[in-house]
């Protein structure tokens, strides 16, 4: 396992990360301050002060030589492009089509299941 920090995104929000540095440590806890989800990222929705924190955490990874990872296509991200994914509209699309396979799952097993009742 290396050494280094390393965060990886996901519906554009934070999906996991490793700490090694004191810088990281801060900016991770001001993310986490202002209120944070703790469960899936699929239904999470950042406030605007969780994407600027959000983007500082990226930058703090950065800037102690750490990586930074889309979990959706397993890229290593540059600072810029990490950031125009957190606070753009490719995120914002991922998120709306889970939402729409999610609700299409839901809506399969309860029909499955009032087909299993009848």
């Amino acid at each position: 396992m290396s050494d280094a920090d390393y965060l990886s995104l996901k519906w554009g929000s934070l999906k996991s990360i490793r700490m090694r540095t004191p810088a990281v440590e801060a900016a991770f806890e001001r993310y986490e301050s202002i209120g944070t989800h703790h469960g899936s990222a699929l239904f999470h929705k950042d406030s605007l002060e969780q994407k600027a924190a959000l983007c500082d955490l990226i930058d703090a990874v950065a800037a102690a030589g750490g990586q930074i990872q889309d979990e959706w296509s397993w890229k290593f991200l540059t600072v810029d492009e990490a950031k125009r994914y957190v606070l753009g509209d490719e995120a914002r699309a991922q998120s709306i089509a889970g939402e729409v396979i999610v609700r299409n799952v839901m809506r399969s097993l309860l029909k499955k299941g009032s087909e299993e009742n009848e």
